[in-house]
């Protein structure tokens, strides 16, 4: 992995923190309108997910920038599957169950 890479693998998961972040807000609206219970929340642990993910790609790119002097558990393939792969696929998959529960009737029309 390359620093320009780096930097915009970052950018890429804030962009999709802040779009789980609207489509919560969205969705709280249409659930308050046609009086759904509140799954909207789930967004926001989806966002905290998301947030812990990219904690861990910011770890990976330090270790990037200064690998000769970054400890062992941050060059571990295991570490960064439990910090950064696994909340990612648990943070995308909870969005998108609780978005296929919101707006499920626009893929029907």
């Amino acid at each position: 992995m390359n620093i320009v890479a780096a930097v915009l693998g970052s950018a890429g998961l804030m962009s999709a923190i802040y779009i789980i972040l609207i489509i919560a807000k969205l969705s709280q609206k249409l659930g308050a309108v046609t009086k759904m219970r509140s799954y909207y929340r789930g967004f926001y642990v989806s966002a905290v997910f998301l947030l812990v993910s990219l904690i861990a790609y910011f770890l990976k790119t330090s270790v990037l920038l200064a690998s000769d002097r970054a400890p062992a558990l941050l060059n571990s393939d295991l570490f960064y599957l439990f910090t950064y792969y696994l909340p990612l696929s648990i943070g995308t998959s909870i969005s998108l169950a609780i978005t296929l529960r919101y707006w499920d009737w626009l893929l029907k029309e």
